[in-house]
Parts: C-alpha cells; sequence; structure tokens
C-alpha cells in the first residue's frame, strides 16, 4: 500500500496557479518499487494552463470519470502526456488527422482523449487588458514556424460531440518563435491573446508546428469563460487544494484502476524537475541492493541530490556519495545522496545512475525517496559526459570517439502516425525464412552453424511511446531476435529492468499477437505466442547494453563472481522457457562505454573465462532439456575497443558475433562524417577494416553476423560545400526524432519524408565510401542513410565474403511499409534468391546525386582511377585477405552459382577486393 498525504486541487483559474511537482517514492516491504514509469516516451511541450486533457489527467485531477478511464485505457500515454505529435506533418494536419481524432492527433496510443464527456474545464479570466493568458511548459524548445489556437463554435457540445475539424474556428496566430526565445523564457513561456467570449464549455484545440523540422504537437485544452461561468449548472468545479497534512496518518489516495504504479505527485513551492526511479538488484533477507536512476527533465543544468529515509544500516554505496544526516528512531536514518564527482552535474534531459547496499532492520524495511529541489551547477562546475537516457535504450553501440553518443532508444517518442500492423500471416511455411534445424517440443531449433542468420534488436521500451510491439515483428523476415535489455547487478544476478513491460502489461487485441486480448502477459508472453505462429524463430535475451553494462567489470573480475553472473543466466533461462539463447552486450571490456562504468585491463581475460563457464553450464542445460542454446555477443565494430576484446579468447565459446559496424561517426565530432562506410575511411572506421580485424584474429567467417543500422547520424547547421554536406563542420546535432536524443533518426521517420516529398532533400550516394546519405539545404541538415539498396549490397558481400549474416538495431525503427523495410531487403537477399541490383529495383528509392567512384550506384563495379570528388584517404590493407575463394571454377562458388543464382555477381566482387591480399585458408562451403 502507498499511504500519502491526501491531496486536492487549486482551482484553474490564473497562470499564478500553476502547480509544479516533486517526486515522491515509496519502497515498500522487500520490494522496490518505482512510482514512475520509464521516460521513454518523447516529450516536447504542452499548454498547462490552460491544462490539456493529458496534462490535467497526468497531474491535476487523476480522479475525475473522464480520466480514470484514460488511465485504465493507456496509462503510458499519460505518462507521455506531452508527446502527442506527428513526425512528418510539414504543415499539413487536416488530411492526416481524421475527423473525432483530434485530442489524439489520429493516434491510436491517445484515443481516450477523443471521448466526449465531462472533462476537467479551466476557467478563464480576462487579464487588466481584457486579455487572455496562456501558460506553455516547452520541455524541449524548438523553433517555431507557428502556435495555432482553435476554440470551438458556439454551440458545440463537448460532453456529447465529437470533435471535428469543421468545428472549430482560427482564434490565435503566433507566427514564427525563435529557439532562442523559448529556450531562455523556460517555464515562463506563453501567450497573450483576445479570445472571443462564448457561453457553455469549449475546447481550445492548439497546433504547435515546428519549423527546424517537420513535426508538429497538438493538444485539447477544456474551457469555459468567467463571464459565463454561472450559466453552467452541469460544470464540475475543480477541487479546491489544501496544503498537504503534515501527519503520517493522513487517508490514502484513492486512485484509478491501472496495471503499473502511479507517480504521486507533492507540490512544492520550488521547481523541481528530477525524477528518480529504484530497482532491486538483489534481496538476500538480511538485506538487499538497489540500482537508482535520477532524470533532469529541466531545461537547465543542475546538481543533483536526494534523501533516503531507511530502515536499516547503510553499508555500501556506488557513483554516488552518501552521507548519514539524521538517527530517526534508531533503526531508521536520512542519508544525503549526492552525484560523484563524474555524474553530480546533469545537463537538460541528462541522467545518472546510483546505487547502494542495506543491512535491514528486524522492525521495519519502509524507504522514502524525496527529491528536493535542484541547485544550478556553480560556475566551476565541469560538464559531465553524456549520460544514456533512463531507459536502457542503448544500442549496441559503437561509438568512436569520447564522449559517446546514447543509443537509440526510446527512449524515447515516435514519429510514425501509422497504427500497429495487423498479426503476421498465420502460415509460417510461406516464410522466406528456412529453419535453421528440427523443431523440439519446446519450439526450439537445432543449432546449425551453416545456415544464415537475420537478426534483430527488439526493445523493450517499444511498447511505449514508439507504439511497436513483439507482434509487428516480422517474423518471415528474421531467424532470431534479440531482446533488449536485462541488467547484470552489482551482485552478479541478471535482473528484469522493466517488470511491467516484459512480465506483466495485458495487451490489447490490436496490440497482441493473436489478435484478442492476451492471454499471456507481458513482452514475454507474446513472445510464446509469436514463436508458435513462426516456429523458426529464436529469441535471445540480451545482457547489458549502453547503458547497462556498470557491472560486469567488477562482477567477472573475480572467479565468484563468474560463478554467480554464470548461474544467473542459466537460472533465468530456465525461468523464462522462451528464449533460445543469451547475447551479451558489454560495452565495453577495458573502456570506452559510459565513464560510470567499471573497467580494467584484465576485462578481457575475465570476459573469457565467464563466457568459457557460460557455455559449459548452457550446454549442460540443453542436453538435460533437448533443446540448443546459443551464446552471441554484440561486439565493437571500431579497431579501438576490437583491441581490448580478446576475440580469440571469446571465440570458442561464442557461436556468433553481431558486430556493431555502425556508429563509425557521430555527433559527438564537429564534422560530418559516414556512420557505417564500407570502405576508405581515413581512420579505418568502416565495414571492410573491421571485419578484416575479426578474421585475422582467428573469428571463423562463419562466427561473424554484420550490423546494420536502422537509424541514422544526423547534424544540423551544414553548408552544401559541393557534396551535399559531407565533411563539412556542423554547429550542433540535428534535432532527431526524440527529444532525448539529438542527432538521431530513425529511418523510417527520413525515409518517409523523402518518399512523400517533403521539404528539400536529396539522397547522395558516395560511392568511393560505400555509403548513402541525405542532405536538406533548407535544413542545413546532413544525415547517414541507409536503404533497401545498402542493405542489399552489403548482404551480397557479405554472403560471398562468406559471413554468416546480418544483424540490425532496432526493429521499431524500421518502416511498416514492406517495399522500403531494411529486414525483408536483407532477406530477399539471404533467402529469397534475388541479387543486388533486383532488390534496388523493387524499391522506391533513387538516389538523386552519386559522388565519387565510379559515378554509378553499382558497388561491384571498379571504380575509375581517377581522382574521386570525396577525397578518402583509405588505410593500408591487411597482410592477407579473408578466407572465400571467389574463382568461379570452385567448387564453392559453382554451388552458389547453382543455387543462389548469382554467378555473374563473381567476377565483379572479385574485382571489388582492389588492393587486397590473396585469400587463405577458404572455407569448405558457403551458405
Amino acid at each position: 500500500m502507498f499511504s500519502v498525504a491526501k491531496m486536492t486541487l487549486a482551482p484553474l483559474t490564473s497562470k499564478a496557479n500553476r502547480l509544479v511537482w516533486r517526486a515522491l517514492l515509496f519502497i515498500v516491504g522487500s520490494t522496490l518499487v518505482s512510482l514512475f514509469a520509464p521516460s521513454v516516451g518523447s516529450a516536447h511541450g504542452g499548454l498547462d494552463f490552460p491544462a490539456t486533457r493529458s496534462y490535467v489527467c497526468r497531474f491535476l485531477d487523476i480522479d475525475s470519470e473522464m480520466c480514470a478511464q484514460a488511465w485504465a485505457e493507456n496509462p503510458q500515454a499519460l505518462y507521455d502526456w506531452m508527446e502527442i505529435n506527428i513526425g512528418n506533418a510539414g504543415g499539413v494536419h487536416q488530411p492526416r488527422i481524421p475527423d473525432g481524432e483530434l485530442c489524439s492527433a489520429g493516434r491510436s496510443k491517445y484515443g481516450a482523449l477523443n471521448t466526449p464527456g465531462d472533462w476537467p474545464v479551466t476557467t478563464l479570466e480576462p487579464n487588466a487588458q481584457g486579455a487572455y493568458d496562456m501558460s506553455f511548459i516547452p520541455h524541449a524548445p524548438h523553433a517555431t514556424e507557428y502556435f495555432r489556437f482553435y476554440l470551438t463554435r458556439e454551440g458545440f457540445d463537448p460532453e456529447t460531440e465529437s470533435l471535428a475539424w469543421e468545428d472549430l474556428e482560427l482564434v490565435h496566430d503566433s507566427g514564427p518563435i525563435s529557439y532562442d526565445r523559448m529556450a531562455s523564457e523556460g517555464n515562463d513561456f506563453g501567450f497573450e491573446m483576445d479570445l472571443p467570449e462564448r457561453p457553455g464549455r469549449h475546447i481550445l484545440y492548439l497546433v504547435w508546428q515546428r519549423s527546424d523540422s517537420l513535426e508538429a504537437f497538438y493538444g485539447c485544452s477544456d474551457i469555459q469563460f468567467s463571464s459565463f461561468a454561472d450559466q453552467n449548472p452541469s460544470f464540475i468545479e475543480t477541487p479546491q487544494v489544501s496544503a498537504p497534512s503534515d501527519s503520517s496518518e493522513s487517508d490514502s489516495m484513492d486512485m484509478p484502476s491501472m496495471p503499473m504504479p502511479m507517480p504521486m505527485p507533492m507540490p512544492e513551492d520550488g521547481v523541481s524537475d528530477l525524477h528518480v526511479s529504484l530497482t532491486s538488484s538483489s534481496d538476500w533477507g538480511a538485506g538487499y541492493c538497489a540500482d537508482g536512476t535520477v532524470t533532469n527533465h529541466s531545461h537547465s543544468e543542475v546538481v543533483w541530490e536526494t534523501q533516503l529515509q531507511i530502515s536499516g544500516e547503510m553499508v555500501s554505496s556506488w557513483d554516488s556519495e552518501i552521507s548519514q544526516i539524521q538517527n530517526l528512531t534508531g533503526s531508521t536514518s536520512t542519508y544525503t545522496v549526492r552525484g560523484a564527482a563524474w555524474n553530480q552535474t546533469l545537463p537538460p534531459h541528462g541522467s545518472a545512475n546510483f546505487g547502494f547496499c542495506v543491512n535491514r532492520s528486524t522492525d521495519s524495511s519502509e524507504i522514502a525517496m524525496v527529491v528536493p529541489s535542484p541547485e544550478p551547477p556553480s560556475d566551476g562546475a565541469s560538464n559531465p559526459p553524456p549520460e544514456a537516457p533512463s531507459s536502457p535504450d542503448s544500442s549496441p553501440s559503437d561509438p568512436n570517439s569520447t564522449p559517446a553518443e546514447t543509443s537509440p532508444t526510446e527512449t524515447s517518442p515516435p514519429t510514425e502516425t501509422a497504427n500497429t500492423t495487423p498479426p503476421p500471416a498465420t502460415n509460417p511455411t510461406e516464410s522466406p525464412v528456412q529453419e535453421t534445424g528440427s523443431p523440439n517440443p519446446q519450439g526450439s531449433v537445432s543449432s546449425n552453424d551453416s545456415k544464415p542468420i537475420l537478426a534483430a534488436y527488439y526493445p523493450e521500451w517499444g511498447i511505449y511511446g514508439r507504439d511497436y510491439f513483439i507482434a509487428d515483428i516480422p517474423g518471415d523476415e528474421l531467424t532470431h531476435v534479440i531482446y533488449a535489455f536485462v541488467d547484470l547487478s552489482a551482485s552478479g544476478q541478471i535482473t528484469l529492468f522493466d517488470p511491467w513491460a516484459a512480465t506483466d502489461r495485458v495487451f490489447t487485441g490490436d496490440q497482441s499477437v493473436s489478435g484478442a486480448t492476451a492471454a499471456t502477459s507481458g513482452n514475454f508472453g507474446q513472445i510464446t505466442e509469436l514463436k508458435a505462429l513462426y516456429p523458426h524463430l529464436r529469441f535471445s535475451i540480451a545482457v547489458g547494453g549502453w547503458t547497462l553494462s556498470t557491472h560486469f567489470s567488477s562482477v567477472l573480475s573475480t572467479p565468484e563472481g563468474r560463478e554467480t553472473a554464470s548461474d544467473a543466466v542459466i537460472d533465468f533461462l530456465r525461468q523464462y522457457e522462451m528464449f533460445d539463447g543469451v547475447d551479451f552486450d558489454w560495452e565495453y571490456p577495458g573502456g570506452g562505454g559510459l565513464a560510470s562504468n567499471g573497467s580494467s585491463p584484465n576485462d578481457g581475460t575475465h570476459y573469457a573465462l565467464f563466457l568459457a563457464e557460460v557455455r559449459t553450464k548452457i550446454d549442460a542445460l540443453g542436453e538435460e532439456r533437448g533443446r540448443v542454446y546459443e551464446i552471441s555477443v554484440a561486439s565493437p565494430g571500431g579497431y579501438d575497443k576490437i583491441a581490448n576484446f580478446n576475440l580469440p579468447g571469446l571465440t570458442p565459446s561464442v557461436d556468433f558475433y553481431n558486430v556493431m559496424t555502425y556508429d563509425f561517426h557521430g555527433t559527438w565530432e564537429n564534422t560530418t562524417g559516414h556512420q557505417a562506410a564500407f570502405q576508405a575511411d581515413a581512420n579505418g572506421y568502416d565495414i571492410r577494416t573491421s571485419i578484416d580485424l575479426y578474421l585475422e584474429a582467428g573469428v571463423p567467417a562463419s562466427k561473424i553476423v554484420l550490423g546494420s543500422p536502422i537509424y541514422t547520424r544526423a547534424w544540423a547547421g551544414v553548408a552544401d560545400g559541393g557534396n551535399g554536406g559531407y565533411g563539412q563542420p556542423s554547429s550542433n546535432a540535428a534535432p532527431g526524432s526524440f527529444f532525448d536524443q539529438p542527432g538521431m533518426y530513425d529511418y523510417k521517420d527520413l525515409a518517409n519524408q523523402w518518399l512523400e516529398g517533403a521539404g528539400d532533400w536529396e539522397l547522395y550516394w558516395d560511392d568511393q565510401a560505400g555509403a548513402a546519405y541525405l542532405y536538406s539545404a533548407n535544413l542545413g541538415i546532413f544525415s547517414s542513410f541507409e536503404s533497401p539498396g545498402t542493405v542489399a549490397f552489403k548482404s551480397e558481400w557479405a554472403q560471398h565474403m562468406g559471413l554468416r549474416g546480418i544483424m540490425f538495431w532496432d526493429l521499431s525503427s524500421d518502416t511498416r511499409n514492406p517495399s522500403e523495410r531494411l529486414t525483408r531487403a536483407a532477406a530477399r537477399s539471404w533467402f529469397g534468391g534475388l541479387e543486388f541490383d533486383e532488390i534496388v529495383a523493387e524499391s522506391n528509392f533513387s538516389f538523386d546525386r552519386i559522388v565519387g567512384g565510379n559515378q554509378t550506384f553499382d558497388p561491384f563495379v571498379e571504380s575509375p582511377t581517377e581522382p574521386s570528388d570525396i577525397t578518402h584517404s583509405p588505410v593500408s590493407p591487411p597482410e592477407t585477405g579473408p578466407c572465400v575463394s571467389l574463382d568461379s571454377s570452385s567448387e564453392e562458388s559453382s554451388q552458389v552459382a547453382t543455387n543462389r543464382g548469382k554467378a555473374r555477381r563473381l567476377n565483379r566482387i572479385k574485382q571489388h577486393r582492389r588492393g587486397r591480399k590473396p585469400p587463405v585458408d577458404c572455407p569448405a562451403s558457403l551458405p
């Protein structure tokens, strides 16, 4: 039970009465419970006066009938109250949003906000000049084309009528507003406008159109004018606020029924935008350890601090400075928790992690955490290294500079408006994907290292702002899905990051694999249903990631730690039988990940010893259960991190490596570059160099899965420079698809914009580097890019190199359009028998400009000898070439020519290996 002071609310009659909230967390009994949902939705801004329906239900009147319905229908929609958007609106609103769906912007996630009914109402009073003040929270400021306010017609009844475009009258247009103004005014940002007073209830409808991207945001506020308030006897006054009682015995607040914990807001005098979440990482009865994340949701840097009231004794802590400030009862003490030197200052929207262990007292085990108002950093405060968002939205990323960018997430926040795709076809025999062995009673398959692997990561937080569910996974295009992520705790246990998403949430018919309200709970239950539909499909659980690699080094540094962690992996697979293997994503042994991660020169040795233990135990589990479990490793693409990875030590224990051959360049650099170039990078950050290093380290080609991104790296403030912005200086990161991940766009977002002709995007192919990119002169944005054609090129090259397959990060970023879906392009190459140019012909993408090389998009043709328009300094080739024979008379190439129909490609690929030494130790067969 949660016991809090009972609260009511102030009448919403003036901007001055806006409430700001402090996070108050209660962790009761032996379980630590976060009262805040994961911060995965995009949050850019919204009206708090007059409050939008989503703001009212999120903060002000959760007990009202309409808000209770909204919470019951989709709690995450209210956690993401600022994120009602269309990513590619571009000023076109009415054709994109159907009548009756204006309050949700046509998005099913927010559908409850469209329901006519008795929504809480804000009373508007004119100011001294007779105008009306509006207050807007710009959670993520943007350069703005306009804010347009619409008022419903006289006689409209929001209690009984659905809102349609014809019901609205434009009453105010702000015109352009600069980023600087919005950022500098912060929570004081707002509007003053004249409004035509009308009797009755009305809806004030807001459209916020950005000018720095095509994205637009929407909101419905229920209002009445003060001069007509007495004429509305049905109006239910917003409850009056009384100060919270000091008594701990006050009544508990009645909460609407919902499947996840709700935030308990507490008002205070100062502004606090710090949110804290806690999860239990281990519990041994007499005590426990906890991991915490603190997130700064304000627009300014803050030095964070929080306090814990603990029934017990604090015995250890990490990534923070903790001191006892008060002993309350002899068994309960208050501790102050401050950030450590490297994470005490949080940038706007930044996060920091910390943890602690407690020996319980005998009489109580309650913990209360209070987040005080943040202080601005002192003049001497140093900028901390970039922190990953609060969700473990770290893809298997491989940034090659310091500081490294956070990986694509969630984190956070969709820009695609399409509804969830229907469940896939029910006949798995129609799938082009081959089974990788004989099904056993558990639906698993036997390992077979001659069959290709088409793998993709599924982000756990996809069910929130991204509206991407297990049911949306194209099971007929993949052999492996890797579920990201679970955590390796400080005590060596494998813990769920978001238990509600993993095992508790009940999915409705339009979200579930079966098409009916799910009989099984959580993503894990949905995995079971999807595997029944696609028996060939294997699921692995990913441990770690960019955000959750904190404890690998310390845990694996001792024999005891390795034994505990390897046992925990086996225990997890025993408990969750839907998984067929484990994917380890330690970023990175020897350092190079988050600054807060532990590291040691011996990490590579310890990693190899750990994987050897897991191999022994996982094989024994497979023998016991009559199934084959796989071990994969998400491994770096950059040579600097490969050097510490101990490939010779790891390889005997690993079934395959998911090589992160992307993030070679990104906005941690101030010059544009290719994030996943095929070759010819001046510093060796390209695919050919990376794969050569694996082969030289003795990794068999059949254990290498080539990585491909389904997201981009994008810079802003970029001039054309004659080559569409390539190699040009940049002033800052592009806005990106999500406010908390600048410099990154989902593939689907930019793909849709180019295909729809929105803006002035031009698609380039750099034939010298083997890389595609997009450039907008109007926006001054350069972005890396992948297309079905580039995926087909990489796939065909990988097959003839003898590599095992291709991997994608991550599924939620791909388009739902089959002809342009990147996973489908890979499947058509690896299993469909199509050649590179045939896949290119199926796609609607074509390059607007081609620079360098032979001036054509045919990567298998030798480039001319004359200088390229884009200059590169290729890294010197290795001493010997990789192990693959390309002689058309060989047994291997004859097999490929017969089985795959690609004989006419062999000579081109042979030419494409220009400048490389002859191959050695060629494999006996190719896939």
